[in-house]
């Protein structure tokens, strides 16, 4: 750590960020970052009760939009903040365009940023090419996860195993495959195969998506999202519509059709058609309703 950046700690005022990734890792990491920082503080001879929090709970690094983020930004913009201490550069962004615009809006303020495990100190010399590199390894790494997680989908696919939500008509059961993990068995559910079945049935015999959903609502029929948070319970003819065209019902069953891709600095994301030499295709008669 630079010896300005050191005294800065010392005698300015300090902002800590902290954040954790998903809702699948413990909570307790922000207080252990944020006590890691804290007894940097000290060290460094401040106080650091009054260092400036700013964590993220459960919000991955690719996004700008963070609350604990947007808020250490304005204190620096508000001239509220000297220095920022954050236990690794890669929990300020994991997306190399953010982590640049970032750089760009603390160095125009004047304010170091400091990495206590990786030792990166933006105010120093070799400072902007050592966060600019850290920062494209944590993107590589975010891709490399991802990539990694799509093939393993790939392989419980291919085994016959759900790789995540089930139409109307299907369950899953829990089980335990050859490595120990858990995995999902794909089953008909005899409860709602008749359902399924009387849908094609009335679509051949008449034809008309209203009428169907009027008649299973009539005879009370529980659909789709029953037991949901949608303000509508009932059926539909759009839900009619999409049964008679997904291909499971046929025993073909599809995976990489569409990818989710993050929009740019938002933790919105949008689907995308794959190339067709991409998709996979699984024949399943035992699923056929």
């Amino acid at each position: 750590m630079d010896a300005k950046t050191t005294q800065m700690i010392a005698t300015g005022r300090v902002a800590i960020y902290a954040r954790y990734s998903t809702a699948l890792q413990n909570e307790s990491s922000i207080e252990d970052q944020t006590r890691r920082a804290r007894d940097a503080v000290l060290r460094a001879g401040g106080d650091p009760t009054k260092a400036l929090v700013c964590p993220d709970f459960a919000l991955a690094g690719t996004s700008m939009e963070r609350p604990g983020l947007e808020a250490m930004l304005r204190a620096v913009e508000q001239k509220r903040v000297d220095v920022i201490l954050t236990e690794d550069v890669s929990r300020i962004s994991r997306d190399i365009g953010d982590a640049a615009d970032i750089f760009k809006r603390l160095r125009f303020a004047g304010v170091p940023l400091s990495g206590l495990s990786d030792g990166i100190d933006t105010s120093a010399k070799q400072g902007k090419l050592n966060y600019t590199f850290k920062s494209m390894m944590a993107e590589w790494y975010v891709d490399e996860i991802s990539e990694r997680t799509l093939r393993g989908l790939e392989g419980r696919m291919l085994a016959g195993f759900a790789t995540g939500a089930v139409p109307f008509g299907f369950r899953t059961t829990n089980e335990t495959d050859a490595t120990g993990r858990a995995v999902h068995r794909i089953e008909i559910d005899e409860e709602q195969a008749p359902i399924i079945r009387r849908i094609f049935t009335d679509y051949r015999d008449e034809g008309a998506l209203h009428r169907i959903a009027r008649s299973l609502n009539r005879d009370g029929v529980p659909s789709p999202r029953a037991g949901t948070k949608h303000k509508r319970y009932g059926w539909g003819a759009s839900t009619i519509r999409a049964i008679l065209y997904n291909e499971k019902y046929a025993g073909t069953w599809r995976f990489k059709e569409r990818q989710w891709v993050r929009v740019p600095g938002t933790n919105k994301r949008r689907p995308r058609a794959r190339p067709a030499d991409e998709v996979m295709t699984l024949d399943r008669p035992d699923l056929r309703i």
